[in-house]
């Protein structure tokens, strides 16, 4: 009766989390994505409703970093087989570039653009910064990224 009940509860769960289409590919990047996720993650929300403003947590992880404050983001959307790229409106304007020294966390926000979805849909978020050297950017350019799942 207890192994019922357990399995009563896993299939309630698992039917609750939208389902969507696994990439079998990447975007194509600047960075090689054996790199990424490295220097620094990006925590997001597990989904998301398509209309809602998304609040990534940003956390530096080996060394110093400095991001411009859009974070040269870019966001795509999973759908049909296929990556499209998809912009966002900035919900607030940092003027000043973000440092950020190891363990310490920033905070971005993003309202994508994305075009009418009739389903969970996959939205995969970069962002790019630079290891700090000196109290300035160098020229090691890194990223990370974080997948949402957003429904209608």
């Amino acid at each position: 009766m207890k192994n019922k009940f357990i399995f009563l509860i896993f299939i309630l769960l698992t039917a609750c989390v939208p389902q969507v289409e696994m990439p079998t590919e990447n975007p194509s990047l600047e960075i090689p994505y054996e790199s990424l996720n490295k220097e620094f993650s990006i925590f997001a929300p597990k989904a998301e409703n398509i209309n809602e403003i998304i609040v990534l947590k940003i956390t530096a992880t080996r060394n110093n970093m400095i991001f411009r404050p859009d974070y040269q983001n870019k966001i795509f959307i999973y759908t049909k087989g296929e990556w499209i790229e998809v912009f966002h409106t900035p919900p607030e304007c940092k003027k000043d570039n973000i440092s950020l020294a190891p363990g310490e966390s920033s905070e971005f926000s993003l309202y994508p653009a994305v075009p009418d979805l009739e389903e969970a849909t996959l939205l995969r978020v970069y962002l790019f910064g630079y290891i700090a050297e000196n109290g300035e950017a160098s020229g090691r350019r890194v990223g990370a990224y974080t997948d949402v799942v957003i429904k209608p």
